[in-house]
């Protein structure tokens, strides 16, 4: 397929920011861990879980959206999406919204590519006689559309718009990364290979419609301006491809392949004079690597890297679902971008460990980067891993430690442990009634941050104070210490490239955007000699070190 690239200076480019595959992942997994509810009216999220969500999410303006609006349409897309994939659902208006773990199971279980390909056959084969390109705007779309009047017994209801999609997308496979092509050669393109890709040749009318002598076009009409369409689109018309499929290319260029961040197009600066709906608005387009990866089959497998300063580097052209599933209970976030940089965190790594006694941290970071782990990450690993408890906290209960078994014990008796241990309800209002039996309890109210030890005396089989009079020996003990190195940049461009170097050398690097340093330690100075050795093909490298 031969398209006439184009230049587009003077063109207004438009590139989606916003990733729906992280957002989508993002809303799933503050559906899971919180509670969200839904709206009386409509599907959208009440405006204090929207606002917590617009934080999470990638879109700048949805914060400012719901805060005057009260709800924002990227978040609705988002909802709407997660709804259609049946990965949440809600049971009825003004509920709270809930995603079915089997579901989202199965789709964390796909490969990469599968899970791209879910995606986009969603967007694919999701369509009525109403809901498609001719009729319907998404968020970013900035054409106006035709009228959906009479199109559920006319000609666009025998449209298979799942072919029509497959179709284009395959022409958008053959188009080259990065060059930006003229929107009226495909359009050219199309009217002359295939003519008939949207609206059939003889279209098979019902006896009504036959009647009516209605024509290929019959329910594509134009007019002086949006709310006058009036006119129909004849046929026979020497540009009524251009005028119909044509307007539905542009269409379609807005929707699916802008939605998947596939492709940027380029609009017309200059105010739209002509018949409604718009065309010739779009007036350019290109391909990414990312798609044309993903027509190819050949996703590649996320590249992660673990640094000496605790932080994950993964490198991934997309958003990597199952990987984050895995890493995001044990970490929080530091940067999101092809490159997302996450931080290994202490109490989250200990909150899982003690739901999951199985759970090997160590292991499962060095499976997943395919390498072992620096050393001290892998000790520190292993000690916060050996601090982790699991326990239950009974609130308004109390642990009751005795041999007595009076029947007030008896009535307030939740759950026996053992024959001198059990769990109490009310714990105040038994000790009340115990004193009043002539017995003498004892009672420890322990503090929020550590449990206070048993007297003495006590009968008890918990720690008890104990009162030290030998003065401990002196323990010998030995402090390993590293020495690091720090390289301090003048440009983030040239800071990135020796970073990417450094690491293809296996060289664990510490990278500070803010400051532009590099930091290493200094037993992997022979792999950063190597390193500088093939930057030095490009760069001029002096090392000088800073006079404290």
């Amino acid at each position: 397929m031969e398209l006439t690239p184009i230049d587009v200076t003077d063109l207004d480019i438009f590139i989606n920011q916003s990733d729906l595959r992280h957002d989508l992942h993002v809303y799933i997994e503050y559906i899971q861990n919180q509670s969200a509810k839904r709206g009386l009216r409509g599907d959208w999220i009440n405006k204090s879980d929207a606002l917590r969500l617009a934080k999470l999410m990638n879109n700048p303006k949805a914060e400012a959206e719901i805060q005057s609006h009260g709800r924002d349409k990227w978040l609705g897309f988002i909802t709407d999406l997660g709804r259609q994939l049946r990965l949440t659902n809600t049971a009825n208006p003004n509920s709270y919204v809930t995603v079915d773990p089997e579901k989202y199971h199965q789709f964390l279980e796909l490969s990469a590519l599968q899970q791209e390909e879910f995606l986009l056959n969603k967007f694919i084969t999701h369509y009525n006689s109403q809901q498609n390109e001719f009729f319907t705007a998404n968020i970013f779309s900035r054409s106006t559309f035709f009228s959906h009047y009479g199109s559920s017994s006319g000609v666009v209801s025998l449209v298979n718009f799942a072919e029509v999609r497959r179709l284009l997308l395959k022409l958008l496979a053959e188009c080259q990364s990065g060059v930006w092509y003229s929107t009226a050669s495909l359009v050219e393109y199309l009217k002359k290979n295939y003519p008939y890709f949207i609206v059939p040749k003889k279209p098979k009318m019902n006896k009504w419609e036959q009647q009516q002598n209605l024509s290929r076009y019959d329910n594509f009409r134009e007019g002086t301006n949006y709310w006058h369409k009036d006119s129909f689109i004849l046929e026979s018309a020497p540009d009524a491809f251009e005028r119909v499929e044509g307007r539905y290319v542009e269409r379609f260029l807005e929707q699916i392949p802008l939605i998947m961040r596939y492709i940027d197009v380029a609009y017309d600066r200059e105010k739209y004079i002509g018949a409604e709906p718009t065309r010739n608005r779009v007036q350019a387009f290109r391909v990414n690597e990312r798609f044309l990866s993903y027509t190819r089959g050949d996703i590649p497998t996320p590249k992660i890297t673990i640094q000496p300063n605790f932080e994950i580097y993964i490198e991934s052209p997309f958003y990597p679902f199952t990987l984050l599933a895995k890493l995001l209970p044990l970490t929080e976030v530091v940067s999101e971008d092809v490159v997302t940089v996450l931080r290994l965190h202490k109490q989250k790594i200990m909150s899982q460990v003690a739901k999951d006694e199985s759970l090997d941290v160590v292991a499962l970071l060095a499976s997943l980067s395919g390498r072992p782990l620096p050393q001290n990450v892998q000790i520190e690993l292993q000690e916060w891993s050996s601090h982790a408890e699991k326990f239950i906290l009974y609130n308004g209960f109390g642990l009751l430690e005795g041999e007595d078994q009076s029947p007030a014990i008896s009535q307030a008796t939740v759950e026996t442990i053992s024959p001198t241990l059990r769990i109490v309800r009310l714990p105040a209002t038994l000790f009340t009634q115990l004193e009043e039996a002539d017995l003498v309890p004892w009672t420890v109210i322990h503090g929020d941050n550590e449990l206070k030890s048993l007297p003495k005396k006590a009968k008890t089989v918990f720690s008890k104070e104990v009162e030290v009079k030998v003065k401990p020996k002196k323990q010998p003990i030995t402090l390993m210490r590293q020495v690091a190195v720090t390289l301090f940049f003048h440009d983030s461009q040239i800071l990135e490239e020796f970073r990417k170097v450094m690491l293809e050398a296996n060289c664990p690097v510490e990278a500070n955007t803010t400051k532009l340093t590099l930091t290493y330690t200094k037993q992997y100075e022979n792999l950063v000699e190597a390193a500088f050795k093939q930057l030095g093909k490009d760069y001029i490298i002096t090392l000088e070190d800073i006079k404290t």
